[in-house]
C-alpha cells in the first residue's frame, strides 16, 4: 500500500482525468480551426502570465482559449503584453482550457478557467523557460483521483476518477499520476495542491503547504501509478466550507507546467460556535530582490508561494480554544473605507499552537493574490467565522519597489585604488519611500573569496529626528553587536561640537550617495587601520541589506510605530536572517578592482 502524505493546508482544484494536449503533439494551436466566442457573452478571463507563479511577467506568449476538454477547436488568441497580460473579453459562461506558446519556452496549460456572470476572472498562471529547447514541450497528462473510502488504519481501499462537484468532509484526499502523451518518458519534478477560492469579484484567493516532491534517484520516469505517482495528499480544508476549487499543478523536467481547477465543496462536520473578533491584526509587507524558487519543498507552512518577490504577511491574535471556529478570512482594500475583497483564509493550521495556560494564540497567513502593486498602501481585516462573523480593526501597510543600491566607487574594473579607499555608492532607498536602510558591506579577495574585511557590518542609513524632533538623516553603526551608535547626524553639521562631527561615514542628501571610509570603526574605536595589499584584486560588495518602513514615517519608531514594510535586496545567511520573518536571498552586486602598485 503506498504511503499517505498529509499536507496540513493546501488549496481545492482537481483535474478530473486528463491534462491538456501539449503543443508539438498533435496539431500545433496555429493550424487549429478557429471559432472565437469573443465579444459573445457576459464574462471575461484575464491572465497574468508570469515565470514561477508570481515573478518577472513572460512577454509576447500567445494565449490560446479552448473549451473545457476540446482541443480540436481554438475559441480565443491573445498575446501577453509586457506586463504578462492577456485579456479574453465578453465571452460566454462556462469552463475553458488555456495554452501558452513561446518559442524556447515550455509548454504551459491551465484546464478549468471558469467563466461566470459579468466579472473578470483574473488568473495567475506560470510559464517557464524550456531546460533543453530540443526537449518536448507536451506539458504533462495527470489523472486525478480520490478514494472510495479509507479503512480505520487510514488505508485506501480502491481509487476512483475524481469528478467536478466531488464533496469531502473536513479534509481532501486525492493522488495525481501521470497517463503517457509522449514517446518520452515523463520525468516530473513536483506536484502542487492547493485550496482555491474565488469571490464575486473574480479574485483569486489560495493557501499552500507544501509540494510532493518526485526525486529521480528514486522514482523512476514513465506513467502510471508504478512511475510519476503523488501517492495519497490530505489537504486539510480547515477555515474552508461550501463550494471551493482544488487546484493541482504539474511540472516536468523540462519545465512544461499543467495546472487543473476543480470544483468542489467542503462539507464541515462540526457543529460551528459563536466567535469574537481577531485582535492585534497586522500587515507586513516583504518585497524581494530575486524571486523564490521553491524546487523540492516548502520551509514553513506559512511560506510565500514559489516564485513570489512581494507577498504580505497578515497575523492575528485569536483564542486559544477554536472550538466552533469555522476559520477566518483575510479581508484587504485599497482604502480605509473599503471596499473589502478576500485575499486569503485561515483556520487552526495557520495558527501557532497555544502556550502553557495562554488564552491566544498567534495566527498566520500570507496575502499572495496576483493582483498586490508596489508602491501602494493596502488595508486589511480579518473576520473569523464560526455562527457569526467578526471583523478586526483594520491594519495598515505600504509595498515597497525593489531596493537596489548601487555602488559608484571602486567602480568595476577600476585600477590603481587607494589601499584605504572611501567605498560610495548610491543608496535607491528614501527615493522608494523608505524610512531607511540596514547595511552589511564586505571586501575580499577576489580570486579566493576568503580574507573578507567589513566595511560596515552593522550600518543603519534612516530618517531621523535631531534633539528637537526635526526631521535629519542619521547613520548609525554597531561593529561589536552591542549598541548602537550614531557616526553622522545632519545636526552636527551646525553644532558647533568638536566631538560631534561628519568626518566619517557620510550621506548626501542631494546625490543621496554614502561613503563608507576603509576599516573606519576601527580608527573610530581607537584601533588601527588594515590597509589593503598592493597591487591586488579585490571585489566589494553589499553581503546583507534591506530598506524598510514604519508605520508612519513622519514619527520615530515605536510599539505603536512598527516597521510595516521589509525591501529585501540581500540576506544569505541561513538561519542568521537579518530581516524579520524574511527568506534567503544571494543577490547581490559584485565590483572587482585592483589597487595601486
Amino acid at each position: 500500500m503506498k504511503s499517505r502524505r498529509i499536507l496540513p493546508f493546501v488549496l481545492l482544484s482537481s483535474a478530473l482525468l486528463l491534462g491538456a494536449c501539449g503543443t508539438t503533439n498533435g496539431t500545433p494551436p496555429d493550424e487549429k480551426p478557429t471559432d472565437s466566442v469573443l465579444g459573445t457573452g457576459p464574462s471575461t478571463l484575464s491572465v497574468d502570465l508570469v515565470r514561477s507563479n508570481r515573478g518577472v511577467a513572460v512577454e509576447g506568449s500567445t494565449a490560446y482559449l479552448y473549451k473545457a476538454g476540446d482541443r480540436k477547436t481554438v475559441v480565443g488568441k491573445a498575446t501577453t503584453n509586457a506586463q504578462g497580460y492577456a485579456e479574453f473579453a465578453k465571452i460566454p459562461e462556462g469552463s475553458y482550457d488555456l495554452v501558452f506558446v513561446k518559442t524556447g519556452w515550455a509548454g504551459s496549460a491551465f484546464n478549468g478557467a471558469v467563466a461566470k456572470g459579468t466579472i473578470n476572472t483574473h488568473l495567475k498562471i506560470a510559464q517557464f523557460e524550456s531546460a533543453d529547447p530540443k526537449a518536448t514541450t507536451d506539458v504533462p497528462q495527470l489523472k486525478l483521483e480520490t478514494p472510495t473510502g479509507l479503512t480505520a488504519e487510514g488505508e485506501v481501499e480502491d481509487w476512483k476518477a475524481l469528478a467536478a462537484g466531488a464533496a469531502f468532509d473536513n479534509v481532501v484526499n486525492v493522488r495525481a499520476y501521470t497517463v503517457k502523451n509522449s514517446d518520452t518518458p515523463r520525468v516530473m519534478r513536483y506536484y502542487l495542491f492547493s485550496l482555491v477560492t474565488i469571490d464575486e469579484n473574480g479574485t483569486w484567493a489560495d493557501a499552500r503547504a507544501g509540494l510532493t516532491e518526485l526525486d529521480p534517484g528514486y522514482v523512476k520516469p514513465g506513467e502510471g501509478t508504478d512511475g510519476q505517482d503523488s501517492d495519497l495528499v490530505t489537504l486539510n480544508a480547515t477555515g474552508l466550507k461550501g463550494d471551493v476549487y482544488l487546484q493541482v499543478v504539474g511540472l516536468d523536467f523540462n519545465y512544461n507546467r499543467v495546472a487543473y481547477l476543480v470544483p468542489i465543496s467542503i462539507n464541515r462536520t462540526a457543529a460551528t460556535g459563536p466567535v469574537t473578533a481577531p485582535g492585534k491584526v497586522s500587515a507586513v509587507s516583504y518585497t524581494l530582490s530575486e524571486r523564490i524558487d521553491y524546487i523540492y519543498s516548502v520551509p514553513k507552512p506559512d511560506a510565500p508561494t514559489s516564485g513570489t518577490n512581494l507577498w504580505v504577511t497578515t497575523s492575528w491574535d485569536a483564542p486559544a480554544d477554536l472550538t466552533g471556529y469555522t476559520g477566518f478570512r483575510v479581508l484587504r482594500a485599497d482604502s480605509e473605507a473599503g471596499p473589502y475583497k478576500q485575499v486569503a483564509f485561515a483556520g487552526s493550521a495557520q495558527c501557532a499552537a497555544p502556550a502553557k495556560e495562554a488564552t491566544t494564540r498567534r495566527c498566520t497567513v500570507s496575502d499572495n493574490t496576483a493582483t498586490l502593486q508596489t508602491s501602494h498602501d493596502y488595508f486589511y481585516k480579518v473576520a473569523a467565522v464560526g455562527s457569526n462573523d467578526m471583523t478586526s480593526d483594520v491594519a495598515r501597510t505600504y509595498t515597497l519597489p525593489e531596493f537596489r543600491p548601487k555602488l559608484v566607487f571602486p567602480a568595476k574594473d577600476s585600477h590603481d585604488v587607494s589601499l584605504t579607499p572611501t567605498y560610495t555608492m548610491k543608496l535607491n532607498a528614501f527615493s522608494t519611500g523608505a524610512t531607511g536602510a540596514h547595511l552589511e558591506l564586505r571586501v575580499a579577495d577576489t580570486f579566493t573569496g576568503e580574507n573578507y574585511a567589513y566595511v560596515g557590518k552593522r550600518l543603519i542609513v534612516r530618517q531621523g529626528f535631531d534633539a528637537a524632533q526635526k526631521p535629519e538623516y542619521q547613520i548609525l553603526s554597531n561593529l561589536a553587536g552591542n549598541n548602537l551608535y550614531y557616526v553622522f547626524r545632519d545636526s552636527w553639521a551646525t553644532d558647533s561640537d568638536p566631538e560631534t562631527v561628519n568626518d566619517t561615514v557620510t550621506y548626501d542628501a542631494s546625490s543621496d550617495v554614502l561613503g563608507v571610509p576603509h576599516q573606519f570603526e576601527a580608527e573610530l574605536l581607537g584601533g588601527a587601520v588594515t590597509p589593503l595589499q598592493t597591487n591586488r584584486r579585490y571585489s566589494w560588495y553589499i553581503n546583507k541589506g534591506f530598506a524598510y518602513r514604519l508605520a508612519d514615517p513622519s514619527q520615530p519608531a515605536s510599539a505603536t510605530n512598527p516597521t510595516v514594510a521589509y525591501s529585501v535586496y540581500s540576506d544569505p545567511d541561513v538561519g542568521n536572517y537579518i530581516v524579520p520573518g524574511g527568506i534567503r536571498q544571494q543577490y547581490t552586486e559584485i565590483s572587482d578592482f585592483t589597487t595601486q602598485k
